[in-house]
Parts: structure tokens; sequence; C-alpha cells
């Protein structure tokens, strides 16, 4: 659910459909796309329309992480703690976010630990998946989020995909064989049931 202030797009906090997925205990996902963002493309010299496969570097180069900003609404507004069971999923989106977010959510436990009645890290940890890039640092994601919420995805011919999806093993040097199967494909049938 979507409500129109000004020139932008906000979601609604608690939109009905969202409340339905917590208490039905579906897994939630964020698939990148338009988010509003363009906008500040625009102050860059970058263009302000959304284009699935016109892709400009400038945008990647850019800090504004939208789905970032979504997951930290969701922990700093205390949703999780409401509804234990759900969990989240973030796809096309990659992974290079998160090392941010994590810091962030660090220093604000650090500054304000009363804000939180549990750890915001251990809060995205235990209710959020990502999907990397196959680009990403998947160690570094594994050590930041355990083995057991990273997601393999692919939509070639979009940014996160290969032309041969498989080859996506490769990146995953360092990984046992039990973790690359529980990235390529244990991790995914688990979100597939309810909570």
């Amino acid at each position: 659910m979507e409500r129109v202030v000004g020139e932008r797009a906000e979601l609604a906090i608690a939109p009905v459909e969202l409340v339905h997925h917590l208490v039905a205990g579906i897994t939630v996902a964020f698939h990148s796309g338009d988010a509003g963002y363009k906008v500040m493309d625009e102050l860059y010299g970058g263009d302000r329309e959304f284009r699935a496969f016109a892709y400009n570097p400038l945008h990647s180069c850019l800090s504004f992480a939208p789905v970032a900003d979504t997951l930290a609404a969701l922990i700093c507004h205390g949703v999780f703690e409401r509804h234990p069971g759900v969990r989240v999923a973030t796809i096309e989106c990659g992974s290079e976010w998160v090392t941010e977010l994590v810091r962030r959510m660090k220093k604000a436990y650090g500054q304000m630990p009363t804000e939180f009645k549990r750890d915001p890290v251990e809060q995205f940890q235990h209710h959020c998946y990502v999907a990397p890039y196959y680009e990403d640092d998947i160690l570094k994601l594994k050590e930041q989020i355990g083995t057991d919420h990273v997601l393999f995805g692919s939509d070639y011919p979009h940014a996160e995909g290969l032309a041969e999806p498989t080859d996506f093993i490769r990146d995953l040097d360092g990984f046992a064989p039990a973790e690359v199967r529980s990235v390529m494909r244990d991790n995914a049938m688990g979100l597939l049931q309810a909570a």
C-alpha cells in the first residue's frame, strides 16, 4: 500500500497486506526496483526515471540503499520484536549494503541500547536473508549473517544473474559442501515453509 506525499511515494509503515503476512508466518521478500531514490540520482546528473536494463554506474556508486533503510525501519520500529516469526528476504539487492547497515545498527545500539528490546544486529541475523550478487564478498556476508541466511539468486540477464546460474557455486570458495547446499538450495526451500 502506497500513499503519495508531494512528489514521492512512501511505503506506509504497517500496510494491511504486510500485517497479514506477518500473522500468517509467510516470508516477506523485498525486490530491488524503483524505490523513489532515483530523485537523488538526478541531483548528481543522473536520470530520474527507472529503467531495468539501462545501467547507470553512478546509481551503484552512490550510497542510497533503500533495502537497508527498509530493514533498519523494520528493526528500529520493533517489527521483529512484536512478530518474532517474521522472515524477510532481500532479492536482487546484492549484499554490499549489509556491512554499513550492521555498522550503523551497532552504533545505534551502543548509543541507545534502551531503545531496543534485543540487539538490532542479532535481529537482522535472525530474521533477514540476503541474496548476494556473485561479485559481492560472499564470505564476508557469511560472517555477518551466517550461511543459513545466504540465498542463491539468479535472474539472468538482470544484474545478479549469470548466463549459467549454477556457476554461482564457483563464488562459494571457502564454503563447506553442506554450506554450498544450504546456499544453493536449502535456505530458499526453508523460506517456502510457513514459520
